[in-house]
């Protein structure tokens, strides 16, 4: 049997592979034809992967018939915004006041709520083998882990009378600024939470030396790329999501 280390172009996720009880990893070009996908695949199968995840080129007429012959489910088309920092220095002009989540706090019950609606248009959330219950709890890991720093640089919160109205998690990769959940809770929405905390971000990556910012979301939440394109987002790259799973393993 081969090790996974000797399939070409393939990443094992460790997280991923604990969180869901099932060996995952991704296949990392974006472009294969049919019979080189399958081939991919049962490698991967022998060595008792059972989920595994592929960001295809849209326009690719290969690829796309590549994961419906190895009957991939497409779960998901994420848009990759980035920013410049010429556009970053751009003041957001907001009267919510935005502070750091002390990373020395448990997380707050309102953050965790926050980001689990954070998922509803998650990928994850498209795939019927994954239950509602698993993918919620994903991202009340994930809120955690930002939390206390594992997942993100720094948690950043709105607040109203008390209570968190808005999150967004930032992290620095290598000089660009990465927003990882963005979210307002339900009964805040439509009172420009979401525009400063954007503006925050966008703060905290300059004050700490990032030259562009991205930030990835699907292409069904209409909401966030509205969002992100008022506030100075170019849509950067697309790519096709699918999940293909084993015969042994076809839920978690």
């Amino acid at each position: 049997m081969i090790s996974l280390s000797e399939i070409p172009e393939v990443r094992y996720l460790t997280w991923d592979s604990e969180f869901f009880g099932v060996e995952t990893a991704e296949i990392l070009p974006r472009q294969l034809n049919a019979p080189a996908l399958r081939a991919t695949l049962e490698s991967l199968w022998s060595t008792g992967v059972g989920l595994v995840y592929w960001a295809a080129d849209p326009d690719d007429p290969e690829s796309a018939e590549a994961a419906a012959v190895c009957e991939g489910l497409k779960v998901d088309t994420k848009i990759t915004y980035g920013m410049n920092a010429d556009v970053m220095s751009k003041e957001i002009p907001s009267a919510h006041v935005i502070r750091e989540y002390d990373a020395w706090l448990e997380c707050d019950g309102y953050l965790e709520a926050i980001a689990i609606d954070c998922g509803a248009s998650s990928r994850f959330r498209f795939d019927p083998g994954i239950s509602d219950e698993r993918c919620s709890e994903m991202y009340r890991q994930w809120i955690r882990n930002s939390v206390n720093r594992t997942f993100a640089d720094s948690v950043l919160v709105s607040r109203n009378q008390g209570e968190i109205s808005g999150l967004v998690t930032v992290v620095d990769q290598s000089g660009t600024g990465s927003i990882g959940l963005l979210g307002v809770g339900q009964k805040f929405r439509g009172q420009g939470i979401g525009r400063a905390l954007v503006g925050a971000a966008l703060t905290w990556f300059l004050t700490h030396g990032c030259s562009k910012a991205s930030v990835v979301t699907q292409a069904r939440n209409h909401a966030a790329c509205r969002l992100y394109e008022s506030a100075g987002f170019s849509p950067k790259r697309t790519d096709h999501f699918y999940h293909f799973w084993s015969a042994a393993h076809d839920s978690v």
